[in-house]
């Protein structure tokens, strides 16, 4: 993914780049990703494990 300037056909011209690929849900996104069991110590009750999908994000509001 990469910011591109696009160049507006009419009116004010774009002060800020904007992604070359379209945003997508974060269910969206994590449905394709690979995840992971990891545990890190053991408790009480045995291990404590999590699920973890490690993923890039891009914010899609706010101050770029």
């Amino acid at each position: 993914m990469q910011l591109i300037f696009p160049v507006a056909g009419g009116g004010r011209p774009r002060v800020r780049h904007v992604p070359d690929v379209k945003s997508m849900a974060e269910h969206a996104m994590l449905e394709s990703a690979k995840w992971r069991q990891v545990s890190w110590r053991k408790g009480t009750k045995g291990r404590l494990t999590v699920r973890l999908a490690a993923m890039r994000v891009r914010i899609a509001d706010g101050a770029p």
